[in-house]
């Protein structure tokens, strides 16, 4: 709990400091301009890019459950997205798990919410380094920044070869079973981490599946991208696709840190470095980046909320 609240208030001093250096009358004429028919195209977009998304989780859930139905996987998506823009870096995601216990035991669910989510930080990855090589030439400090997300990237590669490694796990794992995990919890936390490991191998087996998860992510995310780009002419800001294909899966990426709750504050910085590089205003950036908020986060975790809110009523009815 101290550690969400202290990821909260940092981005929120960051959001304080930027609306403290921007015109705030000039933000609001912004907003209160937004064409809402644009925005509204921007909402089914979003539902295109999420409905991949499920798909793609569908396709590495087929490696132990072919059947498992895509309503499913959305409503499941849905309600692991409410978590996780709630938790810094996005840990809630994997409460995705939880409606996999029909399918599959609850370690093996983790592995396949972790796999779709390195595979969609591998995209935006790659996206990343294509957006610094292709356009962010602009910036001044665009070396810098390539070199920046090459370590980056490098590092999340290398923490991924190292973890599925059965003796790294077995390192990490035995200092939580013995001073975390109560011992009335440990019979399980056996089991869970036995299919997680299991899982781990089964995955790497299945390279196809990592290959068809892996395009229709990137399809998703080109989705995602025009979501941004409605949501940019909604507010009258003139940006390409290109420019947004190139600078969004950086922001993104920022967004998954655990440094912010929603990328906010974090976001809106970024976004005004990237405006400013092609004469945009400050005023757009914080404009573009609420709209970003809304409709890209709080819109969906709302429909998220709904669906933990709709499982919550199952349960309570005998």
């Amino acid at each position: 709990m101290r550690i969400f609240l202290v990821f909260t208030l940092l981005g929120l001093l960051i959001l304080a400091f930027i609306l403290s250096m921007i015109d705030l009358k000039k933000t609001l004429d912004i907003l209160s301009g937004a064409n809402l028919w644009l925005a509204g195209i921007s909402v089914a977009a979003a539902a295109a890019s999420i409905i991949l998304k499920s798909l793609k989780w569908k396709v590495i859930i087929g490696i132990y459950d072919k059947r498992y139905p895509l309503k499913q996987c959305i409503k499941a998506w849905l309600a692991g997205f409410a978590a996780g823009i709630a938790t810094p870096g996005r840990i809630g995601d994997l409460s995705r798990a939880y409606y996999l216990r029909g399918s599959m035991d609850t370690g093996k669910g983790l592995v396949t919410v972790l796999t779709d989510r390195v595979i969609d930080i591998t995209l935006l990855f790659c996206l990343a380094i294509a957006g610094v090589l292709s356009f962010l030439s602009i910036l001044s400090n665009h070396s810098c920044m390539l070199a920046t997300t090459l370590i980056f990237f490098s590092a999340f590669l290398l923490g991924i070869y190292a973890f599925s490694r059965k003796a790294v796990l077995s390192i990490v794992m035995k200092p939580l079973y013995k001073k975390i995990i109560p011992a009335k919890y440990k019979p399980r936390f056996n089991i869970t981490a036995g299919g997680f490991m299991d899982g781990i191998e089964d995955i790497k087996g299945k390279k196809q599946v990592i290959v068809v998860s892996g395009l229709i992510g990137m399809v998703a995310w080109l989705f995602s991208i025009l979501e941004y780009y409605f949501l940019a002419a909604s507010l009258g800001i003139s940006v390409s696709y290109l420019f947004l294909l190139s600078i969004m899966p950086i922001v993104v990426l920022f967004d998954t840190l655990p440094i912010s709750i929603s990328g906010i504050g974090t976001r809106d910085a970024l976004l005004i470095l990237f405006f400013g590089a092609i004469s945009l205003t400050r005023e757009q950036a914080v404009s573009f980046s609420f709209m970003v908020l809304i409709f890209s986060y709080l819109l969906i975790g709302m429909a998220g909320a709904l669906v933990l809110l709709g499982e919550g009523r199952k349960k309570a009815i005998p």
